[in-house]
């Protein structure tokens, strides 16, 4: 519904009513669809949600800062006295930690160097709040802590939703998941990814991956080692 109805020549709104969408989306609204489409495709393997997601992130420069970060309103919105931006994470998560999760995730699905170093610059902007008041940035921190130990996840082969079962049973944010039945796919963490027997897992670093398995004990343990 939202990428029929609140995506308008290209853009993503904030609101619906009647038939209606209207106001450009915010931060908020791009780095957070993003970060829930990016879930959707693991849980599915649909690569359409895969595609959306990375446009969305690959929009987020409109939002960007000079001195890192992002402001809530993009470039394209109407004109303020002082563009403001949105870093408190209480009682919700804000733009800008949405922001670096979302370039995260975009990050381990394509090995987009650029997308973390941007994530992490977003990430050291609430470094002051982090130190004084880290209760306020509290989603900032989960980010920065998945990325300190990022991993991927692929499976493919027929009967992967057995081994996705084993990444579903904890919860895993420094995991990318991207799944699917032959391997062929547009998604870089797929690419070269075969199976010709049943599903197997590649558990990777830096799209450097272990010796991929079958089994989803050994899977389990080669992502909580």
């Amino acid at each position: 519904f939202v990428l029929d109805a609140l995506v308008v020549d290209g853009v993503l709104m904030r609101s619906w009513r009647d038939g209606r969408a209207s106001v450009p989306g915010f931060l908020e609204d791009h780095a957070g669809m993003a970060v829930g489409l990016f879930t959707l495709f693991a849980a599915t393997g649909e690569v359409r949600w895969y595609d959306e997601a990375t446009t969305l992130v690959g929009e987020l420069g409109q939002f960007a800062r000079a001195e890192g970060g992002f402001y809530a309103t993009s470039r394209d919105s109407e004109s303020l006295v002082k563009r403001p931006t949105d870093v408190t994470d209480n009682p919700l998560p804000s733009g800008n930690a949405l922001a670096a999760e979302a370039l995260l995730m975009g990050h381990l699905y394509t090995a987009n160097a650029a997308w973390r170093d941007t994530a992490a610059e977003a990430l050291g902007t609430v470094a002051l709040l982090t130190d004084r008041y880290p209760s306020m940035v509290g989603h900032h921190l989960a980010v920065a802590h998945s990325l300190l130990d990022t991993r991927e996840l692929a499976i493919v082969g027929e009967g992967w939703p057995d081994l996705a079962a084993v990444f579903w049973s904890h919860y895993r944010p420094n995991v990318a998941l991207a799944v699917s039945d032959s391997g062929k796919a547009t998604v870089p963490l797929l690419d070269g990814r075969t199976s010709s027997n049943g599903a197997r897992a590649f558990v990777c670093r830096g799209f450097v991956c272990d010796l991929p398995t079958s089994d989803p004990e050994a899977l389990a343990h080669q992502l909580d080692g």
